[in-house]
């Protein structure tokens, strides 16, 4: 709340959730710690499933540390002056990390842009303004890509009954 009081209402609300048993990279990490073996990232891929829930539930330091590098990385690609805001520079966030059921970790931020537009519902030069910023950062493209499926994958959500609790 201190935030929001000093800052105003943030700018973007992010939710991120981690995906094991997609990050190559981190089954290649836990094989190596858990069984002493280093496997190729192509190997990482086509690993069965349950062996790769297996290492997960085995080694949740690792995962959660990983997890924590990929975050780093996110933020310093979202401050980055060439990132993905367009000129509007991270000025704040607000990061919770929360761990699902399945101990698998995932974070809800808040970010403030600086001289992003502020909502004002009785200013209608401010809405223009707000859905013109809007339409700079959020796009869409429906030109297939050999990547389609598995990033429409990763966007798509199935609520379960922890959404629906509160």
């Amino acid at each position: 709340m201190a935030m929001i009081r000093q800052l105003g209402c943030a700018t973007i609300f992010l939710t991120l959730s981690a995906a094991e048993t997609k990050w190559s990279e981190l089954i290649v990490i836990l094989n190596q710690v858990l069984e002493n073996k280093v496997i190729t990232l192509e190997e990482a891929v086509n690993m069965n499933y349950e062996k790769k829930c297996d290492m997960i539930r085995n080694d949740p330091v690792t995962c959660v540390r990983y997890f924590e590098h990929r975050l780093k990385c996110l933020w310093e690609i979202l401050s980055a002056p060439c990132g993905p805001f367009h000129g509007y520079e991270l000025e704040d966030k607000y990061v919770r990390v929360e761990f699902q059921v399945r101990g698998s970790p995932h974070i809800h931020a808040l970010l403030w842009l600086k001289n992003a537009p502020k909502y004002d519902k009785n200013n209608p030069e401010s809405i223009g303004k707000c859905i013109e910023f809007i339409d700079k950062l959020i796009s869409v493209n429906s030109k297939p890509t050999e990547f389609s499926e598995e990033l429409i994958n990763l966007q798509r959500h199935k609520h379960s009954h922890t959404c629906k609790k509160h």
